[in-house]
């Protein structure tokens, strides 16, 4: 499916900078919900790296790209949840374009140990083993939002929006048209984020959107028994 891979490219690239996974059913929570506007206190502390010592994170894609008079579909969806130095993660996600279909399941634990995270996966044999190969898809992604606690200038509160977007010209993550990440909190804490998508490059034209949706504390991991 190589032009699919092109479009799927194109849908990479534009989503780049809202969230380097797509993903649960929470796409109608975070489109409608009402963000508040915080100060640059708040913005920081929002972002603070102890909120995210003990989350759920619920996300969903959605992109449909065109190309020479072919469609193709992709959705992904899942969740990422970390708790007392241990993560878990799981991804679902499904393509289809030119008569074929592809789906991809991922999930994996994750714990800290002394610096160093340390990854379980199932092996072929179906049973949870240390994989060292594996990137650390939990741990790894919620430093994406750690790193916005010092971009509070780069965005401005948009009503018609009801959150955070990015000011034209601050910055990447919005150059492609229709591209909008909206970051929505509520009681001082990063509660959603939604993202539209509706651009043309190399040929194909892609619109789609994705959510994210935050909850924060009563967690808890429990690591898988290594075989």
């Amino acid at each position: 499916m190589k032009k699919r891979a092109v479009i799927s490219t194109v849908a990479s690239v534009a989503l780049a900078g809202v969230m380097c996974v797509g993903f649960a059913a929470c796409a109608d929570k975070a489109e409608s919900m009402k963000g508040e506007e915080v100060d640059k206190a708040t913005w920081e502390a929002a972002f603070a790296a102890a909120n995210f010592e003990n989350v759920k994170i619920e996300m969903k894609s959605s992109l449909k790209a065109e190309m020479e008079g072919q469609s193709y579909k992709e959705s992904e969806e899942g969740e990422l949840i970390i708790a007392d130095g241990k993560a878990y993660y799981k991804m679902h996600a499904e393509a289809s374009g030119e008569g074929e279909e592809e789906t991809e399941d991922v999930e994996q634990y994750e714990s800290k140990a002394e610096g160093d995270v340390i990854i379980y996966t199932k092996n072929d044999a179906g049973n949870w083993a240390v994989n060292d190969d594996e990137y650390s898809m939990a741990f790894n992604g919620v430093n994406q939002y750690i790193a916005l606690a010092s971009q509070y200038e780069m965005f401005e509160y948009s009503a018609d929006k009801k959150g955070y977007v990015m000011k034209a010209g601050a910055g990447e993550g919005v150059s492609l048209s229709g591209l909008g990440a909206v970051y929505k909190f509520q009681n001082g804490k990063l509660a959603a984020i939604w993202a539209e998508v509706d651009a043309s490059m190399n040929g194909a034209s892609t619109k789609g959107s994705m959510s994210v949706i935050f909850t924060y504390g009563g967690q808890s991991v429990t690591l898988p028994t290594v075989a």
